[in-house]
């Protein structure tokens, strides 16, 4: 039963995208409950632990484990079954009791990635292992640069994992500034990793991030999600996912990359969440104990998904001008549908500034990701703002297709600059072609009704681009604004 708002909810909880799921809670020594995550439901297992990890220790030649038998009095051996392959390996136990231990040799581990399970077999069957509350993970070298990681897996049981040494978060905070601080440990015997890098889980963009690397592997970073640097200045990380790795200066293969892995001691202390520019940022972990930064939506809750955008849409309709004494002295400019200040719309507004610097500027901006200069407000794309901008501004200058709803207002002036020489097939002369879209093309004609002019680069352009976008309308066969500057009066001949 979940109780909210005053009403009693009966079903499952469900999960939002493909979190982690919490953290083993143990209530005591033999009880706990593991959360599971199923077809997107959270579901709480209560379970008895039948025995316990209590002590592990690595000499140069064998990994020691120490086990407390809680339910049975019988085992005779520690059996490691490989999770993949179901590969088993048998070592005798020895202790009396409650207690037990097991020597392991490193040689059993065969220098390649491979997660062992740990039971205790003979008596009245197999015990699972479990890992106990609060304790810290085990890191023990292993030859050619990996390490055998002893800890949790989700459902709280021991692992043994022969990997790669990774580098291992032990302490994640927010500061009062709005910085993501990271610290951990990375015994990397190289020495050579120095770069942090966000990659991005849906386009793949990489951001590298500033981290200062002590001795003995010791790593802290501060993040200030808010504020990336960028070859167009300090932005905001773009939404979505975007996961943490350490990897060697230079390197581009992502397979050698590093992913940065939350301590267990941390994993009940997550999500972290703090707003900065308007959107929320969150550090969560995945896949039982990757990092990874999640950057929410700039857009208002309400003006978020299918049903917010129908909203929107329908205050369009409603708001768009029905004679030019409705339309604001604004400018609406929109360069690669919202992602840059650029192309021929830049040179056009910058002419337009100076000719007319009473009327209003709006640049459109998708997810913060465009800087734009003094004098000029950004809109963000699929705001409210920006359906009211396109409802209500006078002039709306483009270099790509308005929205298939968008229909001009009375009074309303929209420029179609395009964006290149029509070099390759585009809009319907894509027909025919493995890469046509059928409702894309037919949607070319109505689309272009609603240009005031198109902006053609040369004669050669001109019949292409009526034809690939069934336009005919006014054609302003000038030149590519973007290009002006390059015949500046103050250009050398």
């Amino acid at each position: 039963l979940l109780f909210g708002a005053g009403r009693v909810r009966r079903g499952p909880m469900r999960l939002t995208g493909t979190p982690a799921p919490p953290a083993v809670l143990y209530t005591d020594e033999r009880t706990r409950v593991v959360p599971v995550l199923s077809g997107n439901k959270l579901e709480l297992r209560t379970e008895r632990v039948p025995a316990v990890l209590t002590g592990h220790a690595a000499a140069d030649d064998s990994l020691h484990l120490e086990v407390k038998v809680l339910d049975d009095d019988g085992p005779v051996a520690l059996r490691l079954t490989e999770w993949r392959t179901k590969d088993t390996q048998e070592f005798a136990l020895r202790g009396s009791l409650g207690s037990r231990a097991a020597e392991i040799p490193l040689t059993a581990f065969r220098g390649k990635d491979e997660i062992w399970g740990v039971q205790l077999v003979g008596g009245r069957g197999r015990l699972t292992v479990a890992a106990p509350a609060g304790a810290e993970d085990g890191r023990h070298p292993l030859p050619g640069g990996r390490e055998l990681y002893v800890g949790p897996n989700p459902s709280g049981d021991v692992v043994l994992t022969d990997r790669p040494v990774q580098p291992v978060v032990t302490s994640v905070a927010w500061s009062e500034g709005g910085e993501l601080v990271l610290e951990g440990a990375f015994p990397e015997p190289s020495g050579v990793i120095g770069e942090l890098v966000a990659r991005h889980s849906g386009h793949h963009e990489e951001v590298v991030l500033a981290v200062e690397l002590g001795e003995e592997g010791v790593f802290r970073a501060v993040v200030d999600p808010a504020a990336v640097d960028g070859p167009g200045g300090p932005l905001p990380l773009a939404e979505g996912r975007w996961y943490l790795f350490l990897r060697e200066p230079g390197e581009r293969d992502p397979d050698a990359y590093r992913p940065l892995r939350l301590a267990t001691p941390l994993h009940a202390g997550l999500p972290l969440q703090r707003e900065a520019e308007g959107r929320p940022f969150t550090l969560q972990r995945r896949h039982h104990d990757r990092l990874v930064l999640e950057a929410g939506s700039a857009l208002p809750g309400t003006e978020q998904g299918a049903y917010g955008q129908r909203i929107q849409r329908e205050r369009y309709a409603g708001l768009r001008a029905t004679d030019g004494d409705q339309l604001r002295p604004a400018a609406l400019y929109t360069s690669y549908d919202g992602r840059q200040y650029s192309d021929s719309p830049r040179a056009i507004h910058r002419e337009l500034a100076s000719r007319a610097p009473e009327i209003e500027h709006l640049w459109v901006v998708r997810d913060q990701q465009a800087a734009v200069p003094d004098g000029v407000r950004a809109v963000a794309l699929h705001s409210a703002e920006w359906y009211e901008a396109l409802a209500r501004s006078r002039w709306v200058v483009t270099n790509t297709h308005l929205p298939q709803w968008f229909e001009r207002a009375e009074g309303q002036c929209v420029v179609q600059t395009w964006h290149g020489t029509p070099l390759k097939r585009i809009g319907r002369d894509l027909a025919g072609t493995p890469h046509a879209d059928a409702a894309y093309m037919a949607s070319m004609e109505r689309r272009s009704a609603q240009w005031s002019v198109l902006v053609s680069p040369n004669s050669f352009s001109t019949p292409v681009l009526r034809r690939a976008f069934g336009y005919s309308g006014e054609v302003l066969e000038c030149g590519y604004p973007r290009n002006d500057l390059l015949y500046a009066p103050d250009r050398a001949t």
